[in-house]
């Protein structure tokens, strides 16, 4: 009954679960996305460049996953941490687990954007004067699915 009860409550929450090699850990999904927008390395193209095998883009994706999921390295002395194999499966298995999320989340009910008749010719307000997607107050790029290659980019 528990057990059932702690599946129902990940899966109805959301959160990301996976293997540190020594334990199982979960997390926020949002946390990671938002880490891996504001890494200073790392670009969604990076993955696929990884699972092809280029070294470079490999080292990029492993060290990403360091900083996006705080495991860390394997080390032979202490036999701990991930290796550059699994910290890139980690994040292919991210990778997939929000494409699944993407395709399972069903939009929920809005209600019809007010008129400007009535409210006065004003739509409400808007971010930075404009209604893209991703943009915020500050004008900065916010994280989009597209980013961790997940559709189309808005641009």
């Amino acid at each position: 009954m528990f057990r059932f009860w702690r599946r129902f409550r990940s899966r109805y929450r959301c959160i990301f679960k996976f293997d540190t090699g020594t334990g199982l850990r979960r997390i926020d999904p949002l946390i990671v996305c938002q880490r891996l927008s504001l890494d200073p390395d790392y670009i969604p193209q990076h993955l696929a460049d990884a699972e092809s095998g280029e070294p470079i883009p490999q080292a990029i994706v492993a060290a990403a996953a360091c900083r996006a999921f705080h495991v860390t390295p394997y080390d032979d002395l202490n036999e701990t941490g991930l290796t550059t194999a699994e910290r890139i499966d980690l994040m292919i298995s991210f990778d997939n687990y929000l494409l699944a999320l993407k395709k399972s989340i069903r939009p929920s009910p809005t209600l019809p954007q007010p008129t400007g008749a009535i409210h006065g010719g004003s739509s409400g307000p808007t971010t930075n004067g404009s209604s893209d997607f991703g943009q915020t107050a500050t004008g900065k790029q916010s994280a989009t699915p597209s980013q961790f290659g997940l559709g189309p980019s808005p641009h």
